[in-house]
């Protein structure tokens, strides 16, 4: 914009604090989420991540392991599936205080996230001998999410 002068006048902010995901790590028994706090204006260590699920139930905690910027969690299967009976889907976000901040892909040319960064669905052992049938994907919007289904044993078929 110009100054009344005639100047030329740039406006600088300070770049939104956002959560950006690397990459998720899957495998037979486990979810790791990796991922960058840019713009934190708080040591990256304030943070903590959560599951956050997109219908009813509770929100489950879950501690990063940080590396400056850089972070690092398991998304905690076993306590998301607990006294679940369907599929629930889960979102992923760092918090600190009132302070949420949605883990996604952002910073990325990528028109559609949830086309191109594709993953599989895989099938995930809980260290108590329930099965899931799991997927971390990065939903249309650019967010993380993970949905989690129990796949029912012959017991319970029964009952």
């Amino acid at each position: 914009m110009r100054s009344i002068e005639g100047h030329v006048m740039l406006k600088v902010v300070a770049p939104r604090r956002q959560a950006e995901l690397t990459g998720y790590s899957v495998r037979w028994d486990r979810i790791t989420v990796h991922g960058r706090l840019i713009a934190p204006g708080l040591p990256p260590s304030h943070f903590t991540a959560e599951a956050v699920p997109r219908t009813m139930g509770s929100i489950v905690p879950i501690r990063p392991e940080w590396q400056g910027d850089r972070f690092t969690f398991d998304v905690p299967l076993a306590a998301m599936s607990a006294g679940a009976k369907t599929g629930h889907l889960w979102d992923l976000r760092l918090r600190r205080g009132r302070t949420k901040v949605k883990i996604g892909r952002r910073l990325t040319d990528v028109r559609y996230p949830g086309k191109v960064f594709r993953t599989p669905f895989r099938t995930v052992a809980l260290p108590n001998g329930t099965l899931l049938r799991v997927h971390a994907h990065v939903s249309g919007a650019g967010r993380a999410a993970v949905s989690c289904t129990i796949i029912p044993t012959p017991e319970d078929r029964t009952r």
